[in-house]
């Protein structure tokens, strides 16, 4: 894996295709194996800077039926800012200059959002992988959106949904720790997840 860092590597030739390049998620929570190595550190390979577009930003989504979870409070735990903090820490911990990259939210459901969050003149990476990352594309593509399309597989099946579990479970802070790293959470971004909630044994899930 450590060959997708050579885009930010001090050492490394610094050639990109792109000045600029966006990417997109809710990432709820940032960030586990497949959010950084099958997109985010493809986008630092072709762009100097990423924008990285963080989705359901006010935790009020409009509900999709390319995908009916999305929108709902038991998975959105993660505030944008509690997001974008975490994503900061995990980059720092990577070694990734805060040059090459910032942070917008995109309400992704609202269609004010679009006009006022992209321009037409940066491009969008856009990775497809399900029925809403297809729905995504073909938004994009329809509103006139310029797009880098790719079909990166996954490097393992990571679920959002499990890594929630996981966390917000009655076990002990080392048995989650080493549940979530197996259920493909990133090691880097675990120091960041658990100082939000601050140094608890145990993390309870709150009520919706």
């Amino acid at each position: 894996m450590r060959e997708f860092y050579s885009a930010y590597d001090p050492d490394a030739p610094q050639k990109f295709w792109l000045p600029l390049v966006t990417v997109h998620g809710r990432f709820q929570p940032p960030l586990h194996i497949n959010h950084f190595y099958t997109y985010l550190a493809h986008a630092f390979r072709i762009a100097k800077k990423v924008r990285i577009l963080i989705t359901n930003p006010t935790l009020d989504e409009q509900r999709r039926e390319e995908a009916l979870h999305r929108h709902t409070r038991e998975n959105n735990p993660f505030t944008y800012d509690e997001r974008v903090k975490i994503f900061r820490a995990v980059f720092t911990r990577l070694g990734i200059p805060p040059s090459r990259y910032e942070f917008k939210p995109f309400d992704i459901t609202h269609k004010n959002s679009w006009n006022k969050t992209l321009k037409k003149s940066v491009p969008n990476f856009l990775n497809t992988y399900s029925a809403w990352s297809d729905a995504k594309l073909k938004r994009f593509q329809e509103k006139g959106f310029r797009v880098i399309h790719a079909n990166i597989p996954k490097i393992c099946n990571v679920s959002g949904e499990q890594i929630r579990k996981i966390l917000f479970s009655s076990l002990s802070l080392k048995q989650k720790k080493q549940k979530l790293l197996a259920a493909g959470y990133l090691k880097e971004a675990l120091p960041a997840l658990f100082k939000i909630y601050g140094k608890r044994e145990e993390i309870v899930c709150p009520i919706f």
